[in-house]
């Protein structure tokens, strides 16, 4: 009954647009930290799988 965004995006300031980078279960997570790791890679920490409902568990997303 709830939707949080399944979306992976990126944005590239120099297009000012959005695109579609992955999408799947674990990207929906609200109020989720994110950082860049020293090989260029996404890590994203945390947040809300549901209502209510956190997870500490983190997600690697390599941007090519």
């Amino acid at each position: 009954w709830y939707r949080f965004n399944d979306l992976g995006l990126i944005y590239s300031p120099a297009d000012g647009k959005w695109s579609i980078h992955s999408q799947g279960p674990e990207m929906a997570r609200a109020g989720a930290a994110a950082t860049v790791a020293p090989d260029g890679a996404v890590v994203i920490l945390g947040g809300e799988i549901k209502p209510r409902i956190r997870t500490a568990d983190a997600l690697r997303i390599v941007v090519e």
